[in-house]
């Protein structure tokens, strides 16, 4: 067994002892090599709430500056008649696209498509996002990617048949059966079917007993 890495979560420093793990905000600043969760949904629906889907879009969309609009722009021209006609994952991942393109100058050492997307997508069965999604971090941009998904027997079953393989699967994890949705159990099985190392355990502490837990699962990160 690896020497269990650990992440953070955090709003902007990062923490001694562990990587940074940041829903991005344009408006704070980060280290080189810190990992993103994107998008950021809680801020994006604070902004439809006052300016409406569009509205929140083009605020995200004024941010950038020219080349990162051209760059857009040119990852976008296939898939204009799409964005015209309002579909739900060409939204989806225009709002991806335009994240990516504010965190490309920090050389995120990870990108972790955000669970809230994920999730979504999963009861929709619209695999379009996230294939979409993993298609341009690792194939156009070359990065590592991950997901973040609270259901992980669903998110396995349906990342097996839309052929979708991240390096990671953030998912709560953790000896108190927090947030491990259908049911603890569940989640520990379909845990073992994925391979446990590239599991990354979302805990609400990591003590010994949860190193302990972890590592009798097989579960290297958290």
């Amino acid at each position: 067994m690896k020497k269990q890495k650990q992440y953070r979560f955090s709003q902007d420093k990062r923490s001694e002892g562990s990587d940074g793990v940041h829903f991005f905000d344009p408006d704070k600043t980060y280290h080189q090599g810190d990992a993103f969760v994107i998008p950021n949904m809680a801020a994006f629906i604070h902004d439809v709430s006052d300016l409406g889907n569009i509205g929140a879009l083009k605020k995200r969309v004024f941010k950038l500056n020219f080349f990162q609009l051209i760059r857009l722009a040119w990852w976008n021209k296939s898939n204009i008649l799409s964005i015209a006609k309002k579909e739900f994952h060409a939204g989806v991942l225009l709002l991806i696209q335009i994240e990516l393109l504010q965190i490309l100058k920090y050389r995120p050492s990870m990108v972790i498509l955000s669970d809230q997307i994920n999730d979504l997508s999963y009861s929709l069965n619209n695999k379009m996002i996230i294939q979409g999604a993993q298609k341009l971090i690792t194939k156009t941009l070359n990065l590592p990617f991950a997901i973040m998904t609270n259901n992980l027997p669903v998110a396995a079953d349906k990342l097996a048949i839309w052929k979708v393989k991240p390096i990671y699967i953030f998912t709560p994890f953790n000896r108190f059966g927090y947030e491990m949705n259908p049911d603890q159990k569940s989640v520990e099985t379909a845990a073992a079917m994925v391979d446990p190392s590239r599991i990354v355990a979302i805990s609400p502490e990591i003590k010994q007993e949860d190193k302990d837990y972890l590592t009798k699962h097989g579960i290297e990160n958290a």
